[in-house]
């Protein structure tokens, strides 16, 4: 048998392998049929239910005149593969264009992992009118993960009044 050790880590990481070589038998009186073997490592720090990217905060009140409003968007694990998340605006009772500038979906994401910080914002400018009106609310959320290793947790919509 040949014994190689794994080290354990906490990464979240692709399966990863390595090879054997098998080379410079001792005697003449057999061969190699195979000379390479693949190893591989499978991740087990893994859950895609439990683990990746949210909200920080999931409802948050900005004034009209702030010009814009920040959500940090969380990945809660090191992770050694940069991926991204995508993300959109929805009007509730605000319209876009008037009350704030949104953003549409399929346009813009959020890249985290490799050297990226596990904590990413979204700036929203926040259009000031000079209508008296209610206090209006739309919301920002998250969706199309680039990995199957982590998920989009509970925390996927924030709204902003």
């Amino acid at each position: 048998p040949i014994t190689v050790a794994i080290i354990d880590d906490s990464l979240l990481e692709s399966t990863e392998n390595f090879y054997v070589n098998l080379s410079n038998l001792s005697t003449s009186l057999i061969a190699i049929n195979d000379n390479q073997g693949t190893i591989n490592i499978i991740d087990n720090d893994s859950d895609p239910s439990t683990i990746g990217v949210q909200f920080d905060v999931t409802s948050i009140d900005v004034n009209e005149d702030a010009g814009t409003v920040s959500l940090d968007v969380v990945l809660n694990a090191q992770v050694q593969d940069e991926f991204t998340v995508e993300y959109y605006t929805v009007d509730g009772t605000t319209i876009e264009g008037s009350d704030y500038s949104g953003v549409p979906r399929n346009t813009q994401t959020l890249t985290f992992g490799g050297t990226n910080s596990n904590t990413q914002t979204i700036v929203i400018p926040i259009i000031d009118d000079t209508l008296i009106e209610y206090t209006e609310n739309f919301q920002v959320l998250l969706e199309n993960i680039s990995t199957p290793l982590l998920g989009i947790l509970a925390n996927d919509t924030a709204t902003v009044n």
